[in-house]
């Protein structure tokens, strides 16, 4: 809110192509600094590919962003 960086308890980030019919692939991200995540993901398949992060905070609250991946070769 205030353009701070925020410290999450757990960051799990979900990895599913756009079609129907895939296994989503699942990874737990680490802070590699306050505020910032990072998670493997093998993306297995070309194609198109929606990342969903599921942050929980430390007061409770969970926040879900998203990122689409066009054309992944």
């Amino acid at each position: 809110k205030e353009g701070k960086p925020v410290r999450a308890t757990l960051v799990n980030v979900e990895g599913n192509m756009t079609h129907p019919g895939m296994v989503p692939l699942h990874a737990k991200a680490q802070e590699v600094k306050v505020g910032e995540y990072a998670a493997i993901l093998t993306l297995n398949m070309a194609g198109d590919w929606i990342l969903m992060a599921d942050i929980k905070l430390p007061d409770g609250a969970v926040v879900q962003k998203s990122l689409n991946l066009f054309g992944v070769k």
